[in-house]
C-alpha cells in the first residue's frame, strides 16, 4: 500500500483489498485518520492516531520493521492482525514523496498463540488447584527443569531455578530417600517407571507429602530423559491418618460403637464389641438399615429409629435405653447414647455407643416383682387386722356391757340388804 504525504491512499493491491474488507475503489483516497479505520496494539489497546503506521514513517521517517498490528475491518466489523513493515522515499529536499506499508496477515498465528496461552493458563490453574506440577531431567547432565507449580510445592525461589537431580534429592526426608533413590536409578538405567510417596522437607523447612510418577523417554532407543508428574499429598495424607486413628479407636475401644449415615440411616462401620454384641460376622452388618437392631416393641423398629431421629436433629444427640435384637432373634436391653458428628469420609454421621443392660433390666424387672407382691402381702395383711380389730372392737363392747350389767346389779343387791 502506497501513501501520499498527506497519508491518503494512492495504490494498493488485491491482497490489501482483502486483508483489509475494502475494494480498491474504496482504498483510493482514504487517509489514516479516517474514522474507519481502528488499529490497536498488540495488547489490544486503542493505538494512538499518531502511532499508526503511516502517521508514524511520515513522522519519524524511520523503516518499520515487524511491528504487530490489529486493525478493525469497516465492512465485516470484525479484527484482523497484521504484521507491518515500511519505509519512506524521499524528494531531494529530504521531505517525503511517499511511504510505502506493507501488510502480512498473522490472524490465524495470533488467535493460535491466544488460544495456547488460554490453555497454559487453564493448565497453570489446574495445576495449582490440584497441586500438581511436573519435571524433566536429563539424564547425562542431571539438568533438571520444573513447572511453577512444583517451584511452589517444593517452596523454592523461581528466580534461582531448579536444582540438579542430586540436590533435588536432598529435599526427601531421610526415610524416604533411599526408596526414591533406586527408583530413580532404575528409570535412568532400565527406563522402568516409578509411582511412589515421599515425605519431603520444603526450602523453607515445611513437611508435606508428594506423590511423583516418573518414566523414562527415549531417543534412537537410548534414554535421554526422565520427566513426569509432583503432586502435593498433603491433605490426603492428613485424612488417612485422620481416618486411620478413628477407625484403630473404633476397632479397639471396649464398647460397643457403630457409625451410621444421617441422611439415610445405612449402617457405616462396627467395631467388634458391637458385632459380637449382636451375633454378627465382622463387617456383615455394614450397608444394612440401622433398624436391623432393633427389637419390635409397642412401636416397629422403622418408628424406633424415626423417634431417636427426630430428636437428634433438633439437639444433636440422645441417650436412653433401648430394647434391641440379635441376629439369632434374641431379644436384649441396651443403654444407648447417639451423637452427630461430620466424619472426614462419609460427611453428617451418627455414632452411637452401646452397653448391654439386659441383667440390670432383668434385676430391675424382678425387684419391682418383689415389690408388687410386697405391696399386695401388705394390702391383704393390713385388711386382716381391720378386721380382727373389728371383732375385737365388737368382743370389748359385749364385754363392757356385760360388766356394766353386773355392776348394776350388785348395786342394787347392796340397795336390797340395807333396807
Amino acid at each position: 500500500m502506497v501513501h501520499a504525504s498527506d497519508t491518503s491512499i494512492l495504490y494498493s493491491n488485491a491482497t490489501a483489498s482483502t486483508l483489509l474488507g475494502l475494494s480498491e475503489e474504496q482504498l483510493h483516497g482514504k487517509k489514516a485518520m479516517d474514522p474507519q479505520w481502528k488499529f490497536l496494539n498488540a495488547d489490544r489497546s486503542d493505538m494512538a492516531l499518531t502511532d499508526y503506521p503511516v502517521n508514524r514513517l511520515l513522522a519519524t521517517k524511520e523503516p518499520i520493521y515487524t511491528m504487530i498490528t490489529g486493525i478493525n475491518r469497516p465492512a465485516t466489523e470484525d479484527l484482523v492482525w497484521v504484521v507491518v513493515n515500511g519505509y519512506v522515499d524521499l524528494k531531494e529536499n529530504g521531505s517525503v514523496e511517499r511511504a510505502v506499508i506493507s501488510f502480512v496477515d498473522i490472524t490465524k498465528r495470533i488467535h493460535s498463540e491466544e488460544a495456547l496461552t488460554k490453555s497454559r493458563t487453564l493448565l497453570a490453574e489446574a495445576q495449582n488447584l490440584a497441586k500438581l506440577g511436573a519435571f524433566s531431567f536429563d539424564v547425562k547432565t542431571m539438568h533438571q527443569t520444573w513447572t511453577e507449580e512444583t517451584f511452589r510445592i517444593m517452596e523454592v525461589d523461581m528466580g534461582g531455578g531448579a536444582p540438579e537431580v542430586p540436590e533435588g534429592v536432598d529435599f526427601i526426608a531421610p526415610k524416604y530417600r533411599s526408596m526414591a533413590d533406586k527408583a530413580i536409578q532404575m528409570a535412568i538405567e532400565k527406563g522402568e517407571p516409578y509411582d511412589q510417596e515421599w515425605e519431603i522437607v520444603t526450602a523453607k523447612g515445611n513437611r508435606k507429602w508428594a506423590r511423583t510418577i516418573g518414566k523414562a523417554n527415549y531417543e534412537n532407543d537410548e534414554i535421554i530423559s526422565i520427566s513426569g508428574s509432583f503432586q502435593d499429598i498433603t491433605d490426603r495424607k492428613l485424612t488417612e491418618e485422620t481416618m486411620s486413628t478413628q477407625a484403630e479407636i473404633l476397632s479397639n475401644i471396649s464398647e460397643a460403637v457403630y457409625l451410621v449415615g444421617m441422611k439415610d440411616g445405612i449402617i457405616l462401620e462396627t467395631n467388634s464389641e458391637f458385632e459380637s454384641m449382636f451375633g454378627y460376622e465382622a463387617g456383615e452388618m455394614v450397608g444394612k438399615q440401622v433398624s436391623i437392631v432393633n427389637a419390635p416393641t409397642k412401636k416397629t423398629p422403622g418408628e424406633t429409629v424415626e423417634d431417636i431421629m427426630a430428636v437428634l436433629l433438633k439437639e444433636g444427640q440422645w441417650s436412653g435405653e433401648v430394647h434391641n435384637i440379635k441376629k439369632d432373634g434374641t431379644m436384649f436391653w441396651c443403654s444407648a447414647r447417639v451423637s452427630v458428628f461430620e466424619h472426614t469420609r462419609y460427611g453428617e454421621v451418627l455414632v452411637s455407643v452401646h452397653r448391654d443392660t439386659t441383667e440390670q433390666k432383668l434385676s430391675e424387672l424382678e425387684l419391682a416383682g418383689y415389690k408388687v407382691e410386697l405391696e399386695e402381702r401388705v394390702e391383704k395383711r393390713t385388711r386382716e387386722l381391720e378386721e380382727k380389730n373389728k371383732e375385737l372392737d365388737e368382743t370389748m363392747r359385749v364385754f363392757v356391757g356385760r360388766e356394766t350389767k353386773i355392776l348394776e346389779l350388785q348395786n342394787k343387791v347392796k340397795a336390797l340388804q340395807g333396807k
